[in-house]
């Protein structure tokens, strides 16, 4: 993963997201193998805020990408830019910055069973289009385990789509 100029992200467990201990135990682990971790993903998009937010800033990370929804595509934050997350109860902002999640394909493809599959690519693209005319960053969370499932396989053409048309996006 790092030779090929990828970073390595901390996914806690579920049971991460109201257990300081647990979170801290985890992200030493992974410290413990030699990887420099600066972000990563809260399993299950599990929050408890401002909670589970400030282990990630205690913790010395500098990003959570998950806060998005996940029964829908969308905005939860109200913004496809970073921002610095705002603990409302010690009525201070942290160092912890939230890049929100705007799109997961689980979210489309596993609640939106009635939607065709062309009608869900076209969801993708559109929040595609506003991310971009907004100069945000699209957070794009796709499931690896859809690349082998034979019940997921059908929406493999759609990933590739979407890779292609940010790709021409950013080469415009």
């Amino acid at each position: 993963i790092v030779s090929r100029g990828h970073e390595v992200g901390i996914h806690p467990s579920k049971n991460t997201f109201h257990s300081s201990d647990q979170f801290r135990l985890e992200v030493e682990r992974l410290r413990s193998l030699g990887f420099s971790v600066n972000g990563g993903r809260q399993h299950f998009l599990l929050y408890n805020l401002p909670y589970t937010l400030r282990n990630w800033n205690d913790n010395g990370l500098d990003y959570d990408a998950g806060l998005g929804f996940a029964f829908h595509a969308g905005f939860r934050c109200g913004t496809s830019h970073q921002f610095n997350f705002f603990d409302c109860l010690e009525r201070k902002t942290l160092s912890i910055k939230v890049r929100p999640l705007i799109c997961m394909e689980g979210a489309l493809f596993d609640y939106k069973q009635e939607q065709p599959l062309d009608g869900i690519e076209q969801e993708i693209l559109q929040l595609i289009n506003q991310v971009y005319q907004h100069n945000g960053c699209f957070v794009f969370l796709w499931h690896n385990d859809r690349f082998y499932r034979p019940e997921s396989l059908k929406t493999v053409p759609i990933y590739k789509n979407v890779l292609s048309y940010i790709s021409n996006l950013l080469n415009e």
